[in-house]
């Protein structure tokens, strides 16, 4: 809720007495009301447990993960994203899921923050999305059945782990992803994207990266390996697509529903 200060202008431009009087009351009570209902909410939060993991991969690099679990007995399902953006604080984005009777996990991408390994922007992240699926079905408070959810590249991140078709993989909730890393985010009508796939890589750190890229100016094998389009035919699961109006996105959001029918 955003307060609105209101109020009628006398000749000299100022606010009467008693409308700034109404202002002030109007803005008091608002904070009182927000910072009351912001408490009650944490009070309804259900108790949980915080522990942190270093998942193996197939290769021996380990990867932090954070695991949120609900108080009581369990086992519980999973909700999973990968993210390159830090893992860190992610308290507040767990609640929803542990209030509505879930595990959430939350892992960094090889290379990223807490976890081992070279960084090379979703390269990885098909193989490791499986592995990490898998490792979480084996736990003993999982049931066994895993949901992945994360938007622009943590969605990225659960859109490829459905490509690899780990077997305990039953859906995903996927915001502002495109269908194509190659033709909707790095080389949109063919030539690179400064401003999409330049500025994000550069905000990465992996800026060292974009010289090689730019030189593969065509759709071969190396791209095709990390690119949805040439996977569809692998994802077995439903996936809830949302995308943004006017997001970077939001054609690739759209193509990637049509092309997932």
């Amino acid at each position: 809720m955003i307060p609105v200060l209101y109020g009628s202008m006398n000749a000299f431009g100022t606010y009467d007495n008693k409308d700034f009087d109404m202002q002030k009351w109007l803005v008091t009570t608002t904070f009182v009301f927000c910072t009351l209902a912001s408490w009650l909410s944490m009070a309804a939060d259900a108790p949980f447990t915080h522990k942190e993991y270093m998942t193996e991969m197939r290769d021996g690099v380990k990867l932090a993960m954070s695991v949120y679990t609900p108080e009581g007995e369990g086992p519980w399902s999973v909700v999973l994203m990968r993210t390159p953006y830090n893992k860190a604080n992610a308290e507040r984005r767990a609640r929803r899921y542990l209030n509505a009777g879930y595990i959430f996990a939350i892992q960094d991408c090889r290379g990223r923050y807490l976890s081992e390994g070279a960084y090379v922007p979703f390269e990885d992240d098909m193989e490791d999305g499986y592995d990490t699926v898998e490792w979480l079905a084996e736990q003993p408070f999982c049931t066994g059945k895993i949901g992945m959810t994360g938007d622009s590249a943590p969605g990225i991140t659960a859109n490829l782990a459905a490509a690899a078709a780990p077997p305990h993989l039953h859906a995903a909730f996927v915001g502002v992803a495109p269908r194509s890393l190659f033709y909707e985010s790095r080389f949109i009508g063919g030539v690179f994207k400064e401003s999409h796939a330049g500025g994000w890589m550069r905000g990465q750190g992996v800026a060292d990266q974009i010289p090689g890229m730019k030189k593969r100016v065509v759709m071969d094998d190396h791209w095709k390996a990390t690119d949805l389009i040439h996977h569809r035919e692998k994802i077995k699961i439903p996936i809830y697509n949302v995308g943004g109006w006017y997001d970077i996105f939001s054609h690739g959001s759209i193509h990637n529903f049509k092309y997932l029918q």
